[in-house]
């Protein structure tokens, strides 16, 4: 069932499930998208403060998005409108189990499009231990529920 931007609520809690990191994937993303040697190459990477490769920021942001898409592919989203505040607090290793959730903090009807309103989130993605590996907020549009009299 569609849900439109008249299904959330402020205070509204979404678990998007898990995603369990793999280090082939995590050596495959940053090779192509972000070659830093503490992502690609693990006997530079045991000489690190984590001593072993870590996922690259922006793949971290990718597991977020594809368990985000996943637990919400029915939302009538038609695009982001901005991303703040976005931290990386803990860094993500081979085999972590991430867990993604948001909050909806805010929503207003769209000023210039009536038949949009927007909706601002607090998206966490935590690892198997509790640390938050990601944590950001998110605006989107998304269609208001058709007028069943039109």
């Amino acid at each position: 069932m569609a849900r439109y931007y008249e299904d959330l609520g402020v205070g509204d809690v979404i678990d998007y499930g898990e995603y369990t990191t793999d280090k082939g994937e995590m050596i495959d993303f940053a090779s192509r998208w972000d070659p830093r040697p503490f992502h690609v190459d693990e006997a530079f990477a045991a000489d690190t403060l984590y001593g072993q490769l870590t996922a690259s920021g922006v793949h971290t942001m990718a597991m977020f998005i594809r368990i985000c898409n996943r637990a919400t592919a029915d939302w009538q989203v038609r695009g982001a409108l901005g991303y703040e505040e976005l931290r990386f607090p803990t860094a993500v290793l081979a085999g972590d189990v991430l867990h993604g959730r948001t909050t909806v903090i805010a929503k207003r009807l769209s000023k210039s499009r009536p038949e949009y309103g927007i909706v601002t989130t607090h998206e966490t993605m935590t690892n198997q231990h509790g640390a938050t590996v990601l944590d950001f907020k998110v605006s989107v549009l998304m269609e208001r529920r058709p007028d069943p009299k039109s």
